[in-house]
């Protein structure tokens, strides 16, 4: 370790499930270092209330170059608190490549554990830079398939079942990210089978909110198949409202 923190580690072929759930206090794994060049291939987590953190604990120390490849992120939940598949913070390169993330942040079997708006298969923050979700396969998150709130690129995926397939910017106000906005692409994804959460209304494919100067580009999706009786639209450019900041330019 350096002052860049942990650098060339790799995790390679394992998995990880909780032996018993005792405890909402449960991760599968969850990096508080800065470090650089860290490598997630043909690992299976499963079963854990967040089954991957990445979170820099120092702004000024981040996470560089994290890469997530043909990795199954499945079946994370909670009873009492927010969950999900995989959550990124203070990250500087993020790649995520021909992954599954599959019914992250609720269990049907579980009391207590239903689908709510706070947990998604794949939660990005603000305060994350040069993000990229490319094919993967994303499907049944308690609410959003790829939440990425920092901007980036999702591109060639298959989401399916998500309430809300595809969310580009938005988040908590911050003075890089939120205030002058986000730029990114969503390209050539197939958006499938959107859905309520319950009672309430969801079931859009792509929201963009929080744009910038910039811009963002949207082209070459397939949307079809919306389950939602809600009426929501396919795609919702959100211009007030919480996390709007600049509107979309």
């Amino acid at each position: 370790s350096s002052d860049l923190g942990v650098r060339y580690f790799a995790i390679l072929g394992i998995e990880l499930r909780p032996h018993e759930r005792t405890t909402e206090a449960t991760t599968g794994i969850h990096w508080l270092s800065a470090g650089d060049d860290v490598l997630l291939e043909d690992c299976l987590i499963h079963g854990y209330k967040d089954n991957l953190i990445f979170s820099a604990f120092n702004e000024d120390r981040p996470l560089r170059n994290l890469r997530l490849r043909r990795c199954q992120v499945l079946d994370s939940y909670s009873v009492a608190g927010h969950s999900q598949g995989l959550f990124a913070s203070n990250v500087r390169g993020l790649v995520i490549d021909e992954c599954v993330f599959d019914h992250n942040g609720w269990n049907p079997d579980i009391e207590g554990a239903h689908p709510t708006i706070f947990n998604h298969n794949i939660y990005v923050s603000t305060k994350n830079s040069d993000v990229e979700v490319r094919r993967s396969f994303i499907s049944r998150g308690s609410s959003h398939g790829v939440q990425m709130r920092s901007g980036g690129i999702q591109s060639r995926n298959v989401f399916v079942l998500n309430a809300l397939a595809s969310l580009l910017g938005g988040g908590d106000p911050d003075p890089e990210t939120h205030t002058y906005g986000i730029t990114g692409v969503i390209e050539e994804n197939l958006i499938l089978h959107g859905r309520d959460i319950g009672a309430m209304a969801r079931g859009n494919a792509i929201h963009l909110t929080n744009v910038g100067d910039d811009g963002a580009i949207v082209r070459g999706n397939i949307i079809a198949e919306n389950r939602s009786t809600s009426g929501m639209p396919a795609v919702l450019l959100q211009g007030v409202g919480y996390g709007s900041g600049v509107g979309v330019r």
